[in-house]
């Protein structure tokens, strides 16, 4: 117990020392403050400790982020956008942190990513913290969602991929996955959504990295679970004009089978099987993925965290059961003799609470048997640890 005090008193002052540090002139000071706090984030398991963090520091967060995205260098704009979008995972869905998380940042995000001056693994870092931050604190809003979707639409070149970077693509794909499961029939702008749906289309057909390509038909697989992207499917088509079938989709994937990559054999699996059964996968998280729109949300979070050279923990308890993926996140579930639900952090709030989000129907479910119990009162932590890739 005391050891466990003194390494949680070793990170809290991390924590405090390496926020004061972004005061300082010299970047490679916020630089190295940067890099230790994303290393905090992505390695402390004691999710109260950051909630608590974030929730007293946020103001000062938020400003440093903002001011590193308008006057840092590349290494430090990559590294404030890596490091806001753990922040915001952090924050309550749709509350006022991630509100204004969102409101303070999506100007700072728009105008770098329009600049010249940055590598293009900074790009990369600023579509992921752009999507995650318009998920978190937008999603809520078509408005605000199609916003960050005219920013994305920027980057790309949706009738010549090859003029948009492969790690551009990259980014922007999955960044388009998440923001599409938002996507319901109200709409301020439906025709906003066209050029993804071209953007996605063309990855699909065009690029030869098997995980981009096959991330494309993911994405594309939501709409048959989303009428409104079907219709824009449907008014793409060349030849007889009607609904984009899902025979349609599975024609082109199948067509593309000769470039699979096998260590992706399973992506291409998952794909067919939802397509010709409506299969959902569920050997990611078993018995927790309900929808296709929950995977891609599953895949977003597995593509934020997911580097190498770093293990992200996100926990949650609900039942005595552990699931171990076949391939490299682990989830795992432990219960709580106050309350066996789907009661979680602020970590993973979003992903559990919007009507589109991931295990919205089992929360409902047990909110319906629970309604004395408080929505926001938490009954433990969520994890799902991306294991280190073989070298």
């Amino acid at each position: 117990m005391a050891r466990r005090s003194v390494t949680k008193e070793r990170r809290q002052s991390v924590l405090d020392e390496s926020l004061d540090t972004m005061f300082e002139k010299r970047a490679s000071k916020r630089e190295n403050a940067l890099a230790s706090l994303i290393q905090e984030f992505n390695n402390n398991v004691d999710m109260q400790q950051l909630d608590d963090f974030v929730e007293k520091n946020f103001a000062t967060i938020l400003y440093h982020c903002v001011n590193s995205f308008k006057k840092g260098a590349s290494k430090e704009v990559s590294l404030a956008a890596r490091f806001l979008g753990l922040v915001a995972l952090t924050t309550i869905p749709g509350g006022h942190i991630a509100r204004e998380i969102r409101q303070e940042s999506i100007s700072p995000l728009s105008e770098a990513l329009r600049s010249d001056s940055f590598g293009l693994s900074t790009y990369s870092s600023l579509v992921d913290c752009l999507a995650m931050v318009t998920f978190l604190g937008g999603a809520e809003k078509p408005e605000e969602t199609e916003e960050a979707i005219k920013i994305l639409c920027y980057l790309i070149n949706a009738d010549d991929i090859y003029d948009t970077p492969p790690s551009i693509i990259k980014s922007v794909v999955y960044a388009f996955s998440l923001l599409l499961t938002t996507k319901d029939e109200v709409s301020t702008n439906p025709e906003i959504w066209r050029e993804p749906i071209c953007f996605l289309l063309a990855v699909l057909v065009q690029e030869k990295d098997t995980k981009v390509w096959l991330a494309a038909a993911h994405a594309l697989a939501l709409s048959f679970e989303i009428p409104s992207l079907n219709r824009f499917l449907s008014c793409l088509k060349e030849s007889d004009g009607g609904d984009f079938k899902r025979e349609d989709l599975k024609e082109i994937v199948v067509d593309r089978f000769w470039i699979l990559d096998p260590h992706y054999i399973y992506m291409f699996d998952e794909i067919v099987k939802f397509l010709d059964h409506n299969e959902i996968p569920q050997d990611l998280i078993k018995c927790t993925i309900k929808t296709w729109g929950e995977l891609l949300q599953t895949r977003f979070l597995k593509h934020l965290l997911g580097d190498s050279n770093a293990r992200s923990s996100f926990r949650r308890e609900t039942e005595d059961i552990k699931y171990e993926s076949e391939h490299d996140v682990e989830f795992k579930y432990k219960s709580n003799s106050s309350f066996v639900g789907i009661h979680m952090t602020k970590t993973e709030k979003r992903l559990y609470k919007s009507p589109n989000s991931l295990g919205n129907k089992a929360r409902t479910k047990v909110l319906n048997k629970k309604r004395g119990v408080v929505e926001d009162s938490k009954a433990g932590y969520y994890a799902a640890a991306v294991a280190e890739e073989d070298v």
